[in-house]
């Protein structure tokens, strides 16, 4: 390679290198504006067929008074007090966002809802959201819902963050929290033609039948050793261990050894962690979407999320 164009390449990485910490420092600056704030507790945000986003935000105060930023471009705004009374703001302007301040009442939880386009962009079929907040670290939840029948692209590995239907739990590691991920959406089309309807059902029906002359002539000695096979690999993904702190991994290894669900009592006389923390425990792992908990009266089912499982 020619000097001249190490030079060159080395101007680009410098001055990109340099326009990415500009970018931080000032999402950083913008943020430390906010003031009254104890904790962000949650945040919706639901992504709608024309790039809309409908955000519903939740923080506890720390202060009479408080001030959040948010997109420069909303609809809609409306802030919700402690009994769901709507609460008076003022706007100031700083570039491309507003700082919102409004009176909500020292450790009330506030709710704030407003709709913006300013988080999703476009690229031929492939479409990004990006979006930064402040957050409140290993306590914030942002649950991010896409439309039906969308195809979430690889991300950055370095997002923790569980699967629901149709979205995702991301959990902040930072104070100030930013990320971007790509997606698309495909739409279904409704089919009007009855013979194309009718050739569905003809060819469904002998799916099924295939399917089920298949299941009949399997040997069952080997569908006995495929169910062994499956049960042996059924475990927690290393990933999903390692976000968790020591008492929630004991929890999750008891459960992932049981292969089947288990009362909250077991778990309690096989830990020993006392039942008021157990309980805390409980209630954060199924946030995470980790376990699934049901009450047949007064005893408590618990059971591991099947996407949990390599």
């Amino acid at each position: 390679m020619k000097p001249t164009s190490i030079y060159l390449l080395t101007i680009i990485v410098f001055i990109t290198f340099m326009t990415f910490i500009t970018a931080q420092e000032y999402e950083g600056n913008l943020y430390s504006m906010e003031f009254g704030i104890s904790s962000v507790d949650y945040i919706n945000l639901n992504i709608k067929a024309n790039g809309y986003v409908d955000v519903e935000k939740r923080i506890t105060l720390s202060d009479e008074t408080a001030g959040v930023v948010i997109p420069n471009d909303v609809e809609g705004l409306k802030i919700l007090g402690k009994n769901d009374e709507v609460l008076v703001y003022t706007i100031n302007e700083i570039n491309d966002k507003k700082l919102v301040k409004f009176l909500g009442g020292k450790k009330n939880q506030i709710k704030i809802f407003y709709t913006t386009p300013h988080l999703i962009s476009k690229n031929g079929s492939i479409w990004t959201i990006r979006y930064s907040t402040s957050a409140t670290p290993h306590h914030t939840l942002i649950y991010l819902h896409f439309l039906p029948n969308t195809k979430v692209l690889p991300f950055s590995r370095e997002l923790l963050f569980s699967p629901i239907e149709n979205g995702l739990i991301l959990y902040p590691d930072s104070e100030i929290f930013s990320f971007y991920i790509n997606y698309e959406t495909h739409h279904e089309e409704t089919i009007n033609n009855l013979d194309y309807f009718a050739i569905g059902i003809i060819l469904l029906s002998g799916l099924f039948l295939i399917v089920y002359i298949i299941s009949r002539i399997t040997p069952r000695k080997n569908v006995a050793k495929r169910e062994f096979e499956e049960q042996r690999e059924h475990k927690v993904k290393d990933s999903i261990k390692n976000m968790l702190d020591e008492n929630e991994r004991k929890i999750v290894e008891i459960l992932e050894d049981s292969n089947d669900e288990i009362t909250q009592a077991y778990i309690y006389k096989s830990t020993g962690i006392p039942k008021s923390s157990l309980s805390e425990i409980m209630n954060r792992l199924e946030r995470r979407n980790i376990i699934e908990r049901r009450k047949d009266g007064r005893i408590k089912w618990i059971k591991l999320k099947e996407w949990v499982f390599k």
